[in-house]
């Protein structure tokens, strides 16, 4: 039982790294945002590999920049910039930090976030 339970363990702790929970966690909050209140600060909180999902549904973004988050006005974190203007600015830091790496710190998040968010960039070029 003791060797069942250690090998399962184990399973578990090797297993539980490898999914990004940002993106897993911002897909599940989005996908209810009809149902759920949008945590805005947390979602601005996560990790650069839930950019691409926050992307997709940064619409969310209109209705607090207007009328602010959680009686705070218009200022996230006791700042005066806009839950849009944080986001897009993770977006620029992201991308300039992506673009100082080798080959050496390539990874496959990275990468996929990196691909969308250049082909998001190039559509809305296209298409102003």
């Amino acid at each position: 039982m003791l060797r069942i339970n250690g090998l399962f363990a184990i399973g578990v702790l090797v297993v539980t790294p490898c999914l990004h929970w940002g993106e897993t966690i911002a897909g599940y909050n989005q996908a209810r945002k009809n149902v759920i209140p949008l945590d805005i600060k947390f979602l601005l909180s996560l990790s650069d590999k839930a950019l691409a999902v926050i992307e997709v549904n940064k619409d969310v973004f209109d209705k607090f920049d207007k009328g602010g988050i959680d009686g705070e006005g218009k200022f996230l974190y006791r700042s005066p910039i806009s839950p849009r203007e944080v986001f897009e600015s993770s977006k620029a830091d992201f991308t300039k930090i992506q673009n100082t790496y080798t080959w050496l710190s390539w990874n496959f998040a990275d990468a996929y976030v990196k691909t969308y968010l250049a082909n998001i960039t190039v559509a809305a070029t296209i298409n102003h």
